[in-house]
């Protein structure tokens, strides 16, 4: 087979081309991604609530084991805005650095403003 493709001079297939951008898809996307598709199934299977009212004991472990999920959601969601933010504060303080961090530029900023007259001086 791959040396048929070869000897006819073609590239990749569809399926090939589908494959690896479905590898870079899954390999960008955050964990958050899955935990919200996740949210969505839980909460439809938590419907089955409605048949299990008659056993209190069953009841209690149904709702335990949704709310330790639901727990672990919103924690994995907080350490996520953790990372977010901390990744932000990292970025902020690089484009700083690139622009108003660098002595030289600072330098030549105030030698321009120093040499016009902006008339705001009493």
């Amino acid at each position: 087979m791959e040396r048929q493709k070869n000897e006819a001079g073609g590239g990749a297939s569809l399926s090939e081309h589908l494959a690896s951008a479905l590898t870079r898809a899954h390999a960008n996307r955050p964990v958050s991604a899955y935990l919200l598709l996740a949210v969505f199934i839980v909460t439809v299977l938590g419907t089955q609530v409605v048949h299990i009212r008659d056993d209190p004991m069953r009841l209690a472990q149904f709702l335990t084991i949704n709310l330790l999920f639901f727990y672990l959601v919103i924690a994995w969601a907080i350490v996520d805005c953790g990372r977010i933010f901390r990744s932000y504060i990292r970025e902020r303080e690089a484009a700083f650095k690139h622009t108003l961090g660098e002595e030289a530029f600072v330098q030549q900023l105030r030698e321009n403003l120093d040499s016009r007259d902006l008339g705001c001086r009493s």
